[in-house]
């Protein structure tokens, strides 16, 4: 038995901390990367602080966690939560639903312009009667695309004590993971390639929330725009899972696609 821990609280409502730039993105396909240190994090969002008696028990470590407020300047307009499947860890031709993907659409308030806001949540499975363990699998990267002419700044801001960092950015269809690994970045200035190490073995099993800063002022739904990647670095089947997600205007007419490591690893459904 699956069973999801919801902690979504609406909509993002504006509050009156300061907040810190998004970080440039290159156009070069060059990677911007964050810090462990979430005091010395450049791709670091300030939240607007904690949420009085938000507190709730992790139900597999028992551990509490606790909400924050989102930045001031994010005022939510859409979103869109569709689950994913990944390939079972031992049998590779079975999937297995075993999380959300959180897609929405904020405006800075600030200029008026699109922030695109993706996030991961695990869910958890229940292993014996009342002791529950988080769902398989590893996402190393959320792929978004229809960015291409538009001007682009990347960040990552936390909505829970156990959202884990985003690590790393480009412009790139390149999983991060395989450029820590040795692979060249391969440019795409349509897709922005966020990296992270979201697994509930390992203790994280929320992303926080990955925003991509534009000078757009419109959007859209559009098909395959957002890419989910498991790299497969702790032996799991590299697999990538496709799906809608919204996207500035006018998006681009070819449909995007990723380099060859990546054509043809799709796989996705949608939440009814």
């Amino acid at each position: 038995m699956k069973k999801k821990i919801i902690l979504l609280t609406g909509l993002f409502l504006t509050t009156t901390a300061a907040n810190a730039s998004f970080n440039n993105l290159p156009t070069d396909g060059s990677r911007v990367f964050g810090s462990s240190n979430l005091g010395a994090d450049s791709l670091f969002i300030p939240d607007a602080g904690l949420i009085a008696g938000s507190g709730y028990s992790d139900p597999v470590s028992g551990a509490t966690i606790f909400k924050y407020k989102p930045p001031s300047n994010l005022v939510e307009l859409n979103r869109r939560e569709t689950a994913f499947e990944l390939p079972d860890e031992d049998d590779s031709t079975v999937f297995e639903e075993v999380g959300e993907f959180i897609d929405v659409v904020f405006r800075d308030i600030d200029d008026g312009y699109l922030v695109f806001g993706s996030r991961i949540e695990l869910e958890t499975e229940e292993d014996q009667p009342g002791i529950f363990e988080w769902a398989d699998g590893e996402l190393n990267d959320i792929f978004r695309s229809g960015f291409d002419g538009w001007s682009t700044s990347v960040g990552w801001t936390r909505e829970t004590s156990s959202d884990l960092r985003m690590y790393s950015a480009a412009h790139s269809e390149t999983s991060g993971v395989d450029v820590v690994g040795g692979d060249p970045e391969v440019l795409n200035l349509d897709i922005i390639g966020m990296q992270s190490d979201i697994n509930g073995e390992e203790g994280n099993p929320f992303s926080g929330w990955y925003l991509i800063k534009t000078d757009a002022t419109a959007y859209n739904l559009a098909v395959n725009a957002v890419g989910l990647y498991q790299a497969g670095e702790e032996d799991q089947s590299p697999h990538l899972v496709q799906m809608e997600g919204f996207a500035p205007v006018p998006v681009p007419a070819a449909v995007w696609m990723f380099g060859s490591a990546l054509i043809g690893l799709l796989g996705v459904r949608r939440k009814v």
